[in-house]
């Protein structure tokens, strides 16, 4: 039985795509790691949570930084 290659205009393959995709949130949740878990202590679960929302926020109004960090943009 022979496998549906699907590509698109660029000549990806799906699996590549899903590749990409797999890396593009791999680099993100290490920012996330470095950012609000690493080498830092919060006294509680709310402190951490702050941190999260914080970095949540940082990603939403800086879209374009975000997207070169992530390697996305040129």
């Amino acid at each position: 039985m022979k496998r549906l290659k699907i590509t698109d205009d660029h000549g990806f393959t799906a699996r590549k795509l899903r590749k990409e995709e797999r890396k593009i949130k791999e680099r993100l949740w290490k920012w996330l790691k470095e950012s609000v878990i690493a080498n830092r202590f919060h006294k509680d679960l709310h402190a951490i949570e702050q941190s999260g929302n914080s970095f949540l926020e940082y990603i939403d109004n800086h879209c374009e930084e975000v997207l070169q960090r992530l390697g996305c943009a040129a």
